[in-house]
């Protein structure tokens, strides 16, 4: 089996698209869930699970600090470090 890098594939990706359509999170599947009339059965597939292997960098500041928490507010996220990318938390212009 051959194993891709999330890293790697987002990398592809930035080559050709705009950094709000790459994905933030991947998941493998053996197959695609099918209907039977032939279309994608978005109902059987797996439940995602959020995985973070960067490793969290709070903020150091009383004014990061304030900007971390209206960006964990407004994108419905646990915590945000200083090295997180705005983008790939799901937020855009």
């Amino acid at each position: 089996m051959h194993t891709l890098s999330h890293n790697k594939i987002k990398s592809q990706l930035r080559m050709t698209l705009p950094e709000y359509m790459i994905p933030v999170n991947f998941m493998h599947i053996e197959q695609i869930p099918i209907t039977i009339n032939g279309k994608l059965d978005k109902k059987a597939l797996p439940i995602m699970d959020y995985v973070d292997t960067d490793a969290y960098v709070a903020p150091s500041t009383d004014t990061r600090t304030l900007a971390m928490s209206n960006f964990c507010r407004y994108l419905h996220v646990n915590q945000v470090g200083i090295h997180d990318n705005f983008f790939e938390l799901g937020g855009h212009s």
